[in-house]
């Protein structure tokens, strides 16, 4: 994810910040879930609770978490 970022001129120092836990991270380490962008502990959360069934949508898990 990183090198296909960097590959499409994406600023190393660029930050961005997480919809979820509202921290500010590094855009390369940013994956984006349509309109909202995640951070990748918060990706790993959100991918973990919807397969476990927890959240069904993005939605669910931004908005009630």
């Amino acid at each position: 994810m990183v090198l296909k970022q960097l590959q499409a001129g994406v600023s190393t120092s660029a930050e961005v910040i997480c919809h979820n836990c509202g921290y500010t991270k590094p855009l390369s380490l940013i994956i984006p879930y349509g309109r909202y962008r995640l951070c990748n502990d918060c990706a790993l959360r959100y991918e973990l609770a919807k397969a476990e069934g927890d959240v069904q949508t993005i939605e669910d898990f931004v908005l009630t978490e």
